[in-house]
């Protein structure tokens, strides 16, 4: 178990094990939660923070899924 503070600030990797990113934020602006990501070149983007986007929470580390279409 986690709070989403706790989140803010790991790294993020794709579930091919490759670094896309850092938490930058969670949200919930009255649908969904959303986590916010900040990539490597600097962009940021947002998933629903959901089992189809965000299978795995590890203690160190955020795995996602599914994102590409959102860059």
């Amino acid at each position: 178990e986690f709070y989403y503070e706790d989140l803010v600030g790991l790294p993020v990797f794709n579930t091919d094990g490759e670094n896309v990113g850092t938490v930058l934020a969670l949200d919930n602006f009255g649908a969904s939660d959303l986590i916010e990501i900040k990539t490597t070149s600097g962009k940021t983007f947002m998933l629903p923070f959901k089992d189809d986007y965000v299978p795995t929470v590890e203690g160190d580390k955020v795995i996602i899924q599914n994102y590409e279409s959102l860059l």
